[in-house]
C-alpha cells in the first residue's frame, strides 16, 4: 500500500510538472504567433514601400486612368473582361494591384464622353498592414494633410489639381479640387 501511495504521489507530481510545462509552452507559442504576425505585417509593409511617388496622388502603377478622363479609357488600360461595368455610374477593377485590390471609377453619365469624376482606391482584405499604414504613405508622398473637424477625416490638395480624401484606414478617394465627397460636411 505504501508503495502504491508513493507511486500515486509520484505520478501526481509528474502530471503537475507536465501541466506547468504545457502552460509554459502555450505561452511561448502565443508569443511566437504574435511575433510572426508582426513580422508578416512588417514584411508586407516593406514590400509596399514605394506605394506612391513623391507629390503624386495616384498609386504607383495606377495613374494611367485619371480623374477627368473618359470612362472608356479604362478599356485601353485593362482587358474588357476584368472591367465590372455597373449601369449606376461606376466601373470597377478588382485584383489588379498588390495593395489596392478594389478600384472604383465613378463617372458622369450625362456629360459628353462620361468623364471620371472620382476614383476610390481600397486596400485588399488580404493585405496585412497597420491601421496607420495608408495615412503614413499619403503623408510621405503628399505632406501634412488638412484635418477636418470630424475625427479621422483628412484631405490633401495636390499640384495636379486633384484632392485626396481619406476617412478610414483602408481607402481613399481622388476628386477634382473643386469637389468633395457628398458625405463630408462643408467646412
Amino acid at each position: 500500500v505504501a508503495s502504491l501511495t508513493s507511486r500515486v504521489a509520484s505520478l501526481s507530481a509528474e502530471v503537475s510538472s507536465l501541466r506547468e510545462s504545457k502552460a509554459d509552452a502555450d505561452k511561448k507559442v502565443a508569443r511566437l504567433q504574435t511575433q510572426l504576425a508582426d513580422l508578416d505585417r512588417k514584411h508586407s509593409e516593406a514590400q509596399h514601400a514605394n506605394l506612391f511617388s513623391f507629390g503624386n496622388p495616384y498609386p504607383v502603377g495606377l495613374g494611367q486612368v485619371k480623374v477627368g478622363d473618359p470612362i472608356s479609357s479604362l478599356a485601353a488600360v485593362y482587358p474588357e473582361k476584368i472591367i465590372e461595368k455597373n449601369e449606376n455610374g461606376y466601373w470597377s477593377i478588382n485584383n489588379q494591384h498588390k495593395v489596392f485590390a478594389h478600384i472604383t471609377y465613378y463617372y458622369d453619365e450625362k456629360a459628353p464622353k462620361s468623364p471620371i469624376t472620382h476614383i476610390l482606391f481600397s486596400i485588399g482584405y488580404t493585405v496585412t498592414v497597420r491601421d496607420a499604414f495608408l495615412q503614413g504613405k499619403l503623408v510621405e508622398s503628399l505632406g501634412a494633410p488638412k484635418q477636418w473637424k470630424r475625427k479621422g477625416y483628412f484631405s490633401w490638395a495636390t499640384q495636379a489639381k486633384i484632392t485626396v480624401y481619406k476617412s478610414d484606414s483602408m481607402s481613399f478617394i481622388l476628386m477634382k479640387e473643386s469637389s468633395q465627397p457628398g458625405t463630408w460636411s462643408k467646412e
